[in-house]
């Protein structure tokens, strides 16, 4: 009996050891996607910046051609 407990606790400190290597890797997979994601988020923001100031200026041109069809 006492040879099947042993086995018992280290089949038991083993699990406990892998999952604390999963958590250890997912944690890091996490922390690898935020810093993803951050770096993602400031290009987007980049892109709608310069998608905004193309729009005013696209807006600005086509103001002044109708202006200049009228006239």
């Amino acid at each position: 009996m006492n040879v099947k407990l042993a086995r018992n606790r280290e089949s038991a400190r083993q699990s406990r050891k892998r999952k604390k290597v999963y958590i250890e890797l997912l944690e890091k997979k996490v922390e690898q996607l935020q810093q993803e994601l951050s770096i993602a988020t400031k290009q987007l923001e980049q892109n709608n910046d310069s998608l905004n100031i193309a729009t005013t200026q696209n807006k600005i041109v086509n103001t002044h051609l109708k202006t200049n069809e009228i006239i």
